[in-house]
């Protein structure tokens, strides 16, 4: 997503104004100029009296920026977004409801999921970061209207009630629709999982290839304390399960850059892109207001106002994942459940990419989406 500039075709607004001279803010904060401190906390006042409704995404921007200065800056940046604080639980659901990405990306995974079981009585379903069990819980009645009547799911999620839930749920929706569903909880994160909880998952696996299902999980395993990479241990370690299918669904943007201004260039273009959805979705601005900064401003503080060592949201684009698919063994090609779908939802938009697809805004890829198998051997 290219910044806007002034033309004799489209006359620069007070809004490309203001993104101009925060990308200029950017870097000066890289550079660690003086200046800096002075020259954000006018921007971020000058934004905050705007009465344009955009500009509450905008200085989102800011305030993370602020959160590197600390002192005043961030004070006052902290103050002016507190207003528009609401509980988490209501954001999660919030955000299920009304974004097209996270329900888009559900529909495209689960087609692929169900056709991978299409004619099989029984199926072994493993769900990275599970959380209450969502994506299953609208999976189920596909699986049961083509046939399936026994399935196995392996549930791994860090948060013990999520887990709970999960479990809970999906007996209960198992029992209603007539499908002999049995789950298998594994508490901790994928990256921590001790010996004996991998011995427990390939015992359940042995009989039959799982199917893996991993959205928007594998972004938060960080680095060990050696600084070696966890994410392509998991990966490698999923492979050894000889998956009848993994799917991966990822945000699609390179935040494991280092210097602050390119990763703050990546950061804006792919959470403009996000913004500039939610402004076109029938919303009360207040929800789209308490999107933008309670669940969306927390990661793009944490990507841009926090130091290197303690950041925990680190997205990696898709040629990324590509690469670290490809090194894990696996073969990627668009699921034929998805190649000839052609799906819109309000202005998010799934586009059929050479090896994967994607969901895009504005033309700015948001969140890539896998289909990858285990490379076979020529024989």
């Amino acid at each position: 997503m290219q910044l806007a500039t002034p033309t004799s075709a489209r006359p620069c607004t007070r809004f490309d104004a203001q993104v101009e001279e925060l990308h200029r803010l950017a870097r000066a904060v890289e550079a660690g100029s003086p200046a800096a401190r002075a020259g954000l906390l006018q921007w971020l006042d000058g934004v905050q009296q705007s009465d344009d409704p955009r500009h509450v995404g905008l200085y989102v921007f800011g305030a993370a920026l602020a959160q590197r200065l600390e002192g005043r800056t961030a004070i006052q940046a902290n103050l002016y977004l507190q207003r528009y604080e609401r509980t988490q639980i209501e954001l999660f659901n919030l955000l299920g409801r009304a974004l097209p990405f996270v329900g888009l990306a559900t529909t495209v995974c689960n087609q692929a999921i169900a056709r991978a079981c299409r004619g099989a009585h029984s199926a072994v379903l493993i769900d990275v970061g599970i959380g209450t069990g969502r994506q299953v819980l609208h999976l189920l009645p596909a699986l049961v209207a083509q046939g399936l009547r026994e399935l196995t799911v392996i549930g791994i999620e860090p948060a013990e009630a999520a887990l709970q839930q999960a479990r809970e749920q999906l007996e209960q929706a198992g029992r209603k629709i007539g499908l002999a569903l049995r789950v298998l909880p594994v508490l901790g994160s994928v990256e921590s999982l001790e010996e004996g909880q991998w011995a427990l998952i390939r015992g359940v696996c042995a009989a039959s290839s799982p199917i893996i299902n991993a959205s928007f999980a594998l972004h938060h395993i960080d680095d060990d304390e050696q600084g070696r990479d966890q994410r392509q241990c998991v990966l490698q370690r999923l492979h050894e399960l000889d998956p009848a299918l993994l799917v991966l669904a990822e945000p699609d943007v390179d935040h494991l850059e280092t210097a602050l201004y390119p990763r703050f260039r990546n950061c804006f273009a792919h959470f403009n892109a996000v913004f500039d959805t939610l402004d076109r979705l029938e919303l009360e601005q207040a929800e789209r207001d308490a999107l933008k900064v309670g669940f969306f401003g927390r990661e793009i503080a944490d990507i841009l106002g926090q130091p290197e060592g303690r950041r925990s949201e680190r997205h990696e684009s898709a040629s990324q994942w590509l690469r670290r698919l490809a090194d894990a063994g696996f073969d990627v090609a668009v699921d034929e459940s998805v190649a000839a779908v052609g799906i819109t939802r309000g202005p998010v938009r799934l586009r059929r990419r050479t090896y994967h697809c994607s969901l895009e805004a504005g033309g700015e890829p948001v969140v890539a989406l896998f289909c990858a198998r285990p490379q076979r051997a020529l024989h």
